[in-house]
């Protein structure tokens, strides 16, 4: 049971870590949303001046759920999805008491915790489920995005053949009268 909580969160942490370079990627075929902080948290990076007056960078290491937070915003706004996570049910504490399991299992101070409860099993799973429908509701979201963008873009195709469609009856008016 230890190795399923490393292993579940092993898997989430490797999405989260899937998302930033996804957000990161369609942040350059867009219309760069991202600021330079976004970019540098995404990449795990800060600047910092060594002593020799030159800029440096090192990789940080952001607390879980804060970084996991952040990478769901940002794919959202890169996609201009319509999304928030949800943080405020049942899911989202089982997720978090998860977590404290992992940290617990991760760095044990005593035998004892090493053990896992049925109830920290249940959590976990729980935990999962949650994680497993942010994400594809996550992804819903981006797809309802695209979608709309595709109705604007066709809408504004009529418009554009609409307006060039006059302009060739004002040009051939026109040729007419010479």
């Amino acid at each position: 049971s230890r190795a399923l909580v490393r292993a579940a969160f092993a898997l989430i942490e490797g999405i989260v870590f899937s998302l930033k370079k996804i957000a990161l990627e369609a942040d350059t075929h867009r219309d760069k949303a991202l600021s330079a902080h976004d970019i540098a948290q995404l990449r795990e990076e800060q600047s910092f001046v060594s002593k020799n007056g030159d800029v440096d960078i090192r990789q940080v290491k952001t607390p879980f759920v804060p970084n996991m937070r952040f990478t769901f915003k940002v794919v959202a706004r890169v996609h201009r999805a319509d999304f928030v996570l949800d943080s405020g049910g049942r899911g989202w504490q089982a997720f978090a008491r998860s977590i404290d399991v992992r940290d617990r299992l991760t760095h044990p101070k005593t035998p004892a915790d090493v053990a896992i409860s049925e109830k920290e099993l249940k959590d976990l799973l729980e935990a999962f489920e949650w994680f497993h429908e942010a994400y594809i509701g996550l992804f819903l979201s981006i797809r309802q995005a695209q979608l709309k963008r595709i109705q604007e873009l066709d809408i504004k195709k009529t418009e554009l053949a609409a307006e060039r469609a006059e302009l060739d009856k004002k040009i051939s008016a026109l040729k007419a009268e010479l």
